[in-house]
């Protein structure tokens, strides 16, 4: 569990992490040496970064929801169930 002292640390580094990984992808698609895109293509660009980073997001928290509503004792009764024929004896 993390603690309090540290939640600045965290976001801290969320932050950092993140403005170094938008950096790069401004660096690439800005230049002009490297792509030469249109100010079209930029933008679908970002555009799809952006998608690609909410379904990530999207996808982890219904999976997180998913897990949470399952009753507790489906973990019980699923190892049950899976146990090889020699050992139910």
């Amino acid at each position: 569990m993390l603690s309090r002292e540290r939640y600045a640390l965290v976001f801290g580094m969320n932050s950092f992490v993140g403005t170094i990984l938008q950096s790069v992808l401004t660096a690439i698609v800005i230049s002009s040496k490297s792509l030469q895109l249109t100010i079209t293509s930029q933008f679908l660009i970002y555009a799809s970064y952006f998608v690609a980073i909410s379904l990530l997001f999207t996808v982890r928290g219904v999976y997180t929801v998913l897990h949470m509503k399952r009753p507790a004792g489906a973990n019980q009764t699923e190892r049950g169930t899976n146990l090889p024929e020699a050992s139910r004896l």
